[in-house]
């Protein structure tokens, strides 16, 4: 059960990585994007935070903070709140860390958005 949760996360960070900082786009043309007050389904916690683990594909959940309630960084809470990820760093108490080396997060709303197709 293990192994299949990972290669779970590996196949949907490679799906995760593809399209980073890409729109959507609907059959008709028009921007069809994320939208973070829809609760997507899919097998994600929806307000879990997740990040890319440095010098590799493989998502990882964040231990602090681990969901959206505990993040009190405004910048993040803007990105996440229009785009389901952001870079930069997080310090355990939800505020905003240092500038330097910063991670990959993603919530894990988004990672259903994208897994399932916006549906």
């Amino acid at each position: 059960m293990k192994d299949k949760s990972l290669l779970g996360i590996v196949i949907w960070t490679s799906v995760v990585l593809l399209s980073w900082g890409s729109p959507t786009f609907s059959a008709n043309g028009q921007e069809s994007g994320y939208r973070a007050d829809f609760a997507y389904r899919g097998e994600f916690e929806n307000s879990r935070l997740y990040y890319l683990e440095t010098g590799t594909n493989l998502l990882r959940k964040s231990r602090e903070p681990q969901t959206l309630v505990e993040i009190t960084c405004e910048i993040a809470l803007q990105e996440f709140a229009a785009n389901g990820i952001w870079v930069g760093n997080l310090r355990s108490d939800g505020t905003c860390g240092d500038a330097g080396d910063p991670r990959k997060w993603v919530v894990g709303n988004f990672l259903n958005y994208q897994v399932g197709g916006g549906q």
